[in-house]
């Protein structure tokens, strides 16, 4: 598996690619914008992990 983040004030991004065990690879990639505030990281990260376990859940079902 390999992962990129990043962010800074109102963005907050996470990537993700990994590779099954029959060679099949895949991406998920999460983004929150909002330029009016800060995101709380750690609730926003925890919000994104769930969603990045769902999209791969998905991927590896289709």
């Amino acid at each position: 598996m390999w992962y990129k983040g990043g962010s800074e004030p109102g963005v907050l991004d996470l990537s993700y690619l990994a590779r099954s065990k029959d060679g099949r690879t895949f991406v998920v990639t999460v983004m929150g914008v909002d330029p009016a505030k800060p995101h709380d990281a750690g609730k926003l990260g925890q919000e994104f992990a769930a969603l990045v376990r769902g999209g791969f859940a998905l991927a590896r079902n289709s």
